[in-house]
């Protein structure tokens, strides 16, 4: 038995599903799974295919077991409650069980965490803020409208949303660091900071990068700026990876198409 999800959708957009999967539901599941695991199953003694589920649950890890139990039942409860919800989240959702540990013989209570698109608020003033702004450099003028539309902007943040993309790039420089053949401690040392210290500075840089491609796209649904087929046409079709993925082609060329627009203030 599966009883019925509570939703706390949080102002910043985050959300939490409280969920109860009963054992009966568990078990039922289990001898499905190793009813499939079954049919390729080869041990002394037995034919392929012919061997009893008992010995079959013997030999197989009780942790692989638990883990495709929860890829078959948690995940579809949770993509049948987000469309049911109508909810459209952005990140992979975080999985919490509230009863560990996790087994085989008893129910499970969790929670499933995700978040929204943030929503974004842009100062009036930003136009005319923009306008004021004096440089010959073009350069240094883009530089000056992206601050001064980060400044504009008002965003409250899913913590959810920082923490992942935190942690995305803090594993990557972990990669990054070994395949130097350095640790991470070593790494910071050269760099004269701490994994805290990083961690904020790389918080802030998430933040304000998501602040603006907010801006630029509440800006460019403002000012009803789209891309047309001729702007697509117009790219530089050696650009392979761009033409792979044509949702982010359309994104990058519309966001320039924005800035051009606040660079002609």
């Amino acid at each position: 038995m599966t009883t019925n999800p509570q939703l706390k959708l949080n102002e910043d957009q985050s959300f939490v599903y409280s969920f109860t999967l009963g054992k009966t539901k568990i078990l039922v599941e289990k001898q499905k799974v190793l009813l499939d695991i079954q049919k390729n199953f080869k041990t002394k003694g037995f034919r392929p295919g012919k061997v009893p589920l008992n010995i079959i649950e013997q030999q197989t890890a009780t942790d692989e077991l638990i883990e495709e139990l929860i890829s078959r039942l948690v995940s579809p409860l949770y993509a049948a409650q987000i469309k049911k919800d109508k909810l459209t989240p952005i990140v992979q959702p975080q999985i919490k069980f509230l009863n560990p540990p996790i087994s085989l013989d008893k129910d499970w209570q969790f929670e499933i965490s995700a978040c929204q698109l943030p929503q974004i608020k842009l100062n009036k003033n930003y136009q005319s803020q923009i306008k004021n702004i004096k440089s010959k450099d073009d350069t240094d003028k883009m530089n000056q409208i992206v601050q001064t539309l980060i400044k504009a902007s008002q965003v409250n943040f899913p913590q959810i949303l920082i923490d992942i993309d935190v942690q995305k790039q803090l594993s990557s420089l972990v990669n990054q660091t070994q395949q130097a053949g350095l640790s991470i401690d070593q790494y910071f040392q050269s760099q004269k900071t701490n994994l805290e210290d990083y961690k904020n500075r790389l918080s802030q840089q998430i933040k304000d990068q998501w602040i603006l491609n907010l801006a630029l796209n509440k800006v460019a649904e403002d000012q009803k700026i789209t891309v047309t087929k001729k702007d697509l046409k117009k790219t530089d079709p050696k650009n392979q990876q761009q033409s792979k993925n044509p949702y982010a082609l359309h994104h990058l060329i519309l966001q320039q198409k924005t800035l051009d627009f606040l660079k002609k203030l």
